[in-house]
């Protein structure tokens, strides 16, 4: 097994990659969408779009581990976006993430994005959204 260099002071980036200082990259960037959105949309249109942007963005956060990968030893740490899969959280969209097709695709692909991150040497860590409810009353 692989293990992280802990050695090495790393400086990080967070979330979202610019290489031309003016604009972030969308080729390195995730795509997210909002509830106001998948609410207003029927649910094949919805869940049409959920779909979409969990293919863009396993290929995003694969191109971006690719990129960091190739950067000084130093950079090797990035802090993945909390929108990587929009609406997650949300009792009312949570159950798209649960059908075994969804599960099935972001398994595959995440471990393929968490063995080259592995394999680059690559520290990643997360943190919730502003709209991520951490602690509650309810279950």
């Amino acid at each position: 097994m692989h293990t992280f260099d802990q050695t090495v002071k790393r400086i990080g980036f967070a979330c979202k990659i610019q290489i031309d200082h003016d604009k972030p990259d969308k080729k390195l960037n995730t795509s997210t969408t909002t509830l106001t959105y998948l609410n207003n949309q029927s649910k094949d249109k919805a869940v049409e779009k959920l779909w979409t942007i969990i293919h863009n963005n396993c290929e995003v956060l694969k191109r971006q581990m690719e990129w960091i990968g190739n950067l000084p030893k130093n950079q090797r740490q990035f802090r993945i976006s909390s929108d990587l899969f929009p609406a997650y959280t949300h009792e009312d969209w949570m159950w798209f993430y649960f059908e075994p097709d969804v599960v099935n695709y972001l398994e595959k692909h995440l471990i393929k994005v968490g063995d080259l991150a592995r394999g680059k040497d690559i520290r990643v860590s997360f943190h919730p959204g502003q709209f991520c409810v951490l602690a509650s009353e309810n279950d």
